[in-house]
């Protein structure tokens, strides 16, 4: 995700209250360490709170065209019908807005999903056997270059022997997972999270996330749980943010 994009996602959540104990860390820092950072911050603060009072305004002035409505030169009186419906289609208009900024905001799983995901630095493939394989070189090559929609091509064209090559599948469910396409990250990563290779590990923590991307909390705190210690992923860390995240389903 572009590093923009991320930090307007956090001032975003930090605005709306929905930030997870890590991310209010992450924003105090950058605040305390970032001067352009906290510019932007503050600029999104004060053009939130300019629409929190365009909205009252607009409720106001609903409010008193309706107890105040002289089309011919008369009073109209505010029945308690009339004053129902008055604030029912005010606070429809909020409802409305809110709706709309709510859904361009990121979901709680999507924020901490974002919060932990990064790919891996070094996969160590092309180091095992099939090193002279032209395919496998072209994979490889595809992935290192972050070409991931050509890496995902050139797998689905290697044999099978080739294909389930543990390294392969690796490239293949983060390449999937590279491209947002979550639901086609499962398989591969499932499949290697049980087989017993170098890796097991590395498949179950992007597995978990790859749960949590899809919203199935459950499943991603199960898999987590697979995960040795000692691990170099943070486990525990994680953990606290989905049962907050469960807490809040």
């Amino acid at each position: 995700m572009d590093d923009k994009l991320k930090d307007q996602e956090l001032i975003d959540g930090y605005i709306n209250g929905t930030l997870t104990t890590m991310e209010k860390q992450l924003f105090e820092e950058r605040m305390r360490t970032d001067k352009e950072f906290e510019q932007e911050a503050k600029e999104t603060r004060l053009i939130a709170k300019a629409i929190r009072k365009i909205e009252r305004e607009k409720v106001y002035n609903r409010l008193q065209q309706f107890k105040a409505d002289r089309p011919s030169g008369r009073q109209v009186f505010m029945t308690p019908q009339r004053t129902y419906l008055a604030i029912a289609a005010s606070l429809a208009l909020i409802a409305a807005s809110f709706f709309v900024i709510k859904s361009l905001s990121p979901s709680a799983h999507q924020k901490v999903f974002t919060a932990y995901y990064s790919p891996p630095d070094n996969l160590h493939v092309g180091q095992t056997r099939g090193d002279d394989d032209p395919a496998t070189v072209e994979v490889v090559k595809f992935f290192q270059n972050k070409q991931y929609d050509n890496c995902v091509r050139a797998i689905s064209s290697l044999e099978d022997p080739v294909r389930d090559r543990p390294e392969i599948e690796m490239m293949l469910g983060l390449s999937h997972m590279e491209l947002k396409q979550f639901d086609k990250a499962v398989p591969p990563l499932e499949k290697l999270a049980g087989k017993t290779t170098g890796y097991k590990t590395m498949a179950l923590w992007y597995l978990a996330l790859t749960y949590l991307a899809e919203e199935r909390t459950d499943e991603a705190v199960e898999t987590l749980s697979e995960i040795p210690p000692g691990s170099p992923y943070p486990l525990e860390a994680l953990k606290n943010e989905l049962i907050e995240v469960q807490e809040n389903e």
